[in-house]
């Protein structure tokens, strides 16, 4: 046939039917055509020639329907059995045509009803035999791709027993290979490494890139190579290997075959330092012992997208730092269309018990992985304030304030107990007129100047608290004094005298710059 060019390089047809001049027929027919032929009268001695010559050997199965014993869909179950790629074709009596749905049902590629003329046979064969070669090509590429899969599992790992109790991860892969991945190393004496990554797509080149640079990062890591040069290293590889493969001379011109975020951390407990290098990964949290949050400045492109970019690190001390988060941009994804803020989705996802209370992790669009560190060894995990909110806003937003509101209430109804429903309204209302006087009186309503709402929460303590900063001086008059004496809510003072009156305590630093206020949250 047309389609089956080569019949030399073919596998065998097994032909199976108790009807001698039936087999005689279809043996006779496909010879002709330089098929090679096996043939069997009933489905045990099928399946006997199948185990000595290997399954492997037949492209195709043709088999009649009525046969003593064993009929022909029993035939093909045992086949797909053994080999799900291998195309069958059931050969029914004129009139049987209700055998039909379940030999299809049963994986059967094509029916044939007798008489079958021999032009019908051939192209029915030849349309099996491409099926079984299609079949085996993608299990070949599987296996493949399963190989690679179980490379980038050899890499991927917290190798440092020494600080995982005071490390809280938790990974969701959407597919089996590319993806996120996270590596955490030791590095030296009280040194440690944290990698987490985002590679782009989720073929086999995919994974073969993530793969690559974790081995890569590991080996040059334990070379005492550092993460300044091991990252834009494998930048440039990237850009120089793919203007290789394209043939482009000018290597900006280069299309992005597959692109890798980054996070690379260096965390030196003895100096009391942690460093930072961000490519294409959300920005990542801080908490600090003060309970006020931090998020990381520091931002550069994903490798693979700018061949020589000159890669910004950020350095700080850890003293004053509770926990380090980071998350690849599968959680800011996911927050996003749950119309949360993305530290209260981090929050569930590493909390014990939380996943399956809430979450629907099936309904995220791509892979998710996020990692809380403890800074402080000694510190209660189990007392301690978790961020829930974290949100920048310009002074020039002021009118967006509703859906600023209706993110901060998604947020907590999806974090909170059902029972702080009760409390919702009080809770809105101080958070916006909070934001509100930020906005309008620090921020002066200007795009330049920004406020921020920081929001943590202790299951323990049943405590919520909201943290609100902006850039203005403050008032010229003592804040509380002026509340004190206000009798009716109005004025310039409304929104602060709110808070007092509402919250369960309240204080105002700074002249009112900075307003903290406290709501208690009844326990299940």
């Amino acid at each position: 046939m047309d389609s089956v060019k080569n019949k030399s390089n073919l596998g065998e047809i097994l032909i199976v039917d108790d009807d001698p001049s039936g087999l005689k027929f279809f043996s006779l027919s496909l010879q002709k055509d330089d098929y090679k032929v096996v043939t069997a009268t009933n489905a045990s001695l099928a399946k006997q020639a199948v185990r000595q010559r290997g399954i492997e050997r037949f492209d195709c199965v043709l088999t009649d329907y009525r046969m003593p014993g064993e009929n022909g869909i029993d035939l093909l179950n045992w086949i797909k059995a053994e080999d799900p790629c291998l195309a069958t074709i059931i050969v029914t009596a004129e009139g049987e045509m209700n055998l039909v749905q379940d030999s299809m049902r049963g994986g059967a590629v094509d029916f044939l009803e007798k008489p079958v003329s021999r032009r019908t046979l051939e192209a029915a064969i030849a349309k099996a035999i491409e099926h079984t070669k299609k079949q085996r090509a993608l299990e070949s590429n599987d296996k493949g791709v399963r190989a690679v899969s179980r490379m980038n599992q050899i890499f991927e790992a917290v190798r440092a027993p020494e600080i995982e109790s005071r490390l809280v991860y938790f990974s969701n892969p959407h597919h089996e290979i590319g993806g996120d991945f996270i590596n955490v190393l030791p590095v030296g004496q009280q040194r440690y490494a944290f990698i987490l990554g985002d590679v782009s797509g989720h073929d086999v080149r995919a994974a073969f890139v993530s793969a690559y640079f974790q081995g890569m990062v590991r080996g040059l890591l334990e070379k005492n190579s550092c993460i300044e040069e091991i990252v834009p290293l494998f930048n440039v590889l990237l850009n120089q290997e793919w203007s290789s493969l394209t043939g482009a001379k000018d290597t900006a011109k280069v299309p992005i075959m597959t692109s890798l975020a980054v996070f690379a951390g260096m965390l030196d407990l003895e100096a009391g330092t942690l460093s930072m290098l961000n490519c294409g990964i959300p920005q990542p949290f801080m908490l600090k012992k003060d309970g006020s949050i931090l998020r990381a400045s520091e931002s550069n492109p994903p490798l693979g997208w700018f061949s020589y970019w000159n890669f910004a690190r950020e350095s700080r001390a850890v003293d004053d730092l509770l926990f380090l988060y980071v998350c690849t941009d599968g959680v800011q994804d996911y927050a996003d269309s749950l119309g949360i803020d993305p530290l209260s989705l981090i929050y569930k996802l590493i909390e014990p018990g939380e996943k399956e209370n809430s979450l629907k992790l099936a309904d995220a669009g791509d892979d998710i992985l996020v990692m809380r560190f403890s800074m402080d060894s000694d510190a209660d995990l189990n007392d301690l304030s978790e961020p829930i909110i974290y949100e920048q806003y310009a002074g020039a937003e002021v009118g967006s304030i509703d859906k600023f509101q209706n993110v901060w209430r998604r947020s907590l109804q999806f974090v909170l107990p059902p029972t702080f429903d009760e409390r919702m309204y009080d809770v809105l209302l101080c958070c916006r007129e909070g934001v509100l006087n930020a906005l309008t009186h620090g921020c002066e309503n200007s795009q330049e100047k920004h406020c921020t709402l920081a929001v943590t929460y202790s299951k323990e303590r049943a405590r919520l608290r909201f943290r609100i900063d902006d850039p203005g001086h403050g008032h010229n008059f003592d804040v509380q004094q002026r509340i004190e004496q206000i009798k009716d809510f109005r004025g310039e003072q409304l929104g602060l005298t709110i808070i007092s009156q509402l919250s369960d305590a309240c204080s105002f630093d700074n002249q009112g710059s900075t307003v903290v206020f406290d709501f208690n949250v009844a326990k299940n």
